[in-house]
């Protein structure tokens, strides 16, 4: 990851910690269009939506960046979850 990305991803961060979730979501969006598999992207627009209290996207997001990515950091070999279904 270049040292832009992670300035990217840390700025982006911050707006979802401060609660700004649609300026975090809006640049987040614009890296997607880009790069659609980009998992860090996928992951945070998951954890975005979370915060902003819409489960079914930050779901999509995460089963998202789980199919682009299945062996990496964020998509750790779990067991099912009881009553989930995917």
């Amino acid at each position: 990851m270049s040292a832009a990305n992670q300035e990217t991803y840390r700025a982006i961060a911050g707006l979802i910690k401060k609660g700004d979730v649609t300026a975090a979501l809006l640049q987040l969006d614009a890296l997607l269009s880009e790069f659609p598999e980009d998992v860090t992207a996928l992951s945070m627009t998951g954890s975005a939506h979370m915060q902003a209290g819409d489960q079914d996207k930050a779901f999509e997001n995460f089963e998202a960046a789980i199919t682009a990515y299945p062996n990496s950091f964020s998509a750790p070999p779990y067991p099912p979850v009881p009553g989930m279904t995917g």
